[in-house]
């Protein structure tokens, strides 16, 4: 059998598919149906906007009276085929608008026009003088290189090596003392400064390039705070002899490591540090030395030392309990409901945005003896991080219709309360 539709008529000039010029058959019933109706339509229209219809009136208007177009304007041949004509028929055309005899709406069109034949004008000189000058060869420089070959050579090279410039970045902390310095030993990629914020303390670190890009289990170095790293280079650095410099400033500290370093290396697994030095630091070393050792300090990092925690001294406030806070609620819920602020559960559960469950166990509470909701109202504060006594708990003594058995529950959850905060209080405390 056939699909549905297919194969179709033969009618175009390739014999298949529908006839040229067919429609669908419910469009054409539709196209009749609005055409039998199409005067009482037009009646009714025009009847609602002698009655004053807005969408009437402008519908009616918008067909009586079109928005107005462009009316053509004769000002004679424009010839524009150089430069020069151009010229003369931009002057030509701001005779006219101030002559009145063009609006300057008008004008400005014209002015387009020109401005448009202009550029290509230009862009077809531009082309002809190019191709004279070249005639299909290529040519030398008509002056002497910038830079030197072996200085852009040199260039390079430090680029490919990874040396970073030692310009301000955006993102970046601006008082990175080792920016551009900072090798990471086992990749070696550089170490690039970053800095995070904290309860509103502003924290600076490096951090490996390679580990940011390719994850932090691929390198040892990771990241450092800045602060210890840079003071101890800088500590090393004030070990050699008088600079005239003081290591404690920051001018000072910028200019120790501009003109005495030239890159430091960090092994993030041993912690080992190795500056390299420049030549005019290698000069203020001891000459007993030899050429290694005056080129470089290698030093180990010294290990974060976390101070123990001070012991608290001060005795918690407390925090109002949950269920306190619980039964003080229902209570309010219960007045909004008896002067009609609210109609039932469910707008109580709307409002608050919580389950109608969760309404009618807190609602729940009502149900418990006066001089229980009174304890509940007055509990005493909770010193621990969890209550002891819940809702879920007090549930069980909801569940009783008599409030003598009641009181006889509560007064179990009240003893055993009081023992797990004691315990919880202590663990605290230590």
């Amino acid at each position: 059998m056939p699909a549905r539709g297919k194969p179709f008529a033969p009618g175009n000039k390739l014999g298949r598919g529908r006839p040229r010029g067919s429609r669908n058959k419910t469009t054409l019933l539709a196209q009749e149906l609005l055409d039998s109706y199409a005067e009482p339509l037009v009646r009714k229209c025009l009847h609602m906007a002698l009655q004053a219809d807005p969408k009437a009136m402008q519908l009616c208007m918008d067909r009586i009276l079109p928005a107005r177009r462009d009316l053509p304007v004769k000002i004679g041949k424009l010839p524009m085929s150089t430069a020069a004509e151009l010229s003369k028929v931009s002057e030509m055309v701001l005779q006219k608008v101030a002559s009145g005899q063009i609006t300057v709406t008008q004008g400005l069109g014209f002015s387009e026009l020109i401005e448009n034949r202009r550029r290509t004008i230009e862009t077809v000189e531009v082309d002809a003088r190019v191709r004279a000058l070249l005639k299909g060869e290529l040519h030398p420089g008509e002056h002497p290189a910038i830079i030197d070959l072996p200085l852009w050579r040199e260039v390079q090279e430090r680029l490919k090596a990874g040396k970073r410039s030692r310009l301000d970045q955006a993102g970046q902390p601006q008082d990175a003392l080792l920016r551009g310095l900072l090798f990471c030993e086992a990749c070696g990629t550089p170490m690039v400064p970053a800095c995070t914020t904290k309860k509103n303390r502003r924290h600076r670190y490096y951090a490996c390039l390679s580990a940011q890009k390719k994850g932090w289990k691929t390198c040892p170095s990771r990241a450092l705070p800045a602060r210890r790293i840079e003071d101890s280079v800088i500590e090393r650095l004030g070990q050699l002899r008088p600079l005239g410099a003081d290591p404690a400033r920051s001018p000072d500290r910028r200019y120790l490591m501009e003109n005495l370093v030239e890159r430091v290396t960090l092994h993030g697994g041993t912690g080992q540090v190795r500056i390299t030095l420049t030549q005019a630091a290698r000069c203020r070393r001891e000459e007993s030395m030899t050429e290694v050792e005056r080129r470089t300090i290698v030093f180990h990092l010294p290990s974060k030392k976390t101070p123990p925690p001070a012991r608290r001294t001060k005795t918690r406030a407390g925090r109002l309990p949950r269920i306190a806070r619980l039964m003080a609620l229902a209570i309010r819920f219960d007045q909004l409901l008896r002067n009609g602020t609210v109609k039932d559960y469910a707008d109580l559960a709307r409002l608050g945005r919580v389950s109608r469950a969760r309404i009618t166990q807190i609602m729940n509470l009502l149900n418990l003896a006066p001089d229980i909701q009174e304890g509940l109202l007055f509990l005493e504060p909770v010193r621990s991080w969890r209550d002891a006594l819940h809702e879920r708990a007090v549930r069980e003594v909801v569940k009783e219709i008599s409030w003598e058995r009641q009181r006889k529950i509560f007064a179990g959850l009240l003893s055993r309360q009081s023992g797990v905060e004691r315990k919880s209080v202590e663990e605290l405390e230590r």
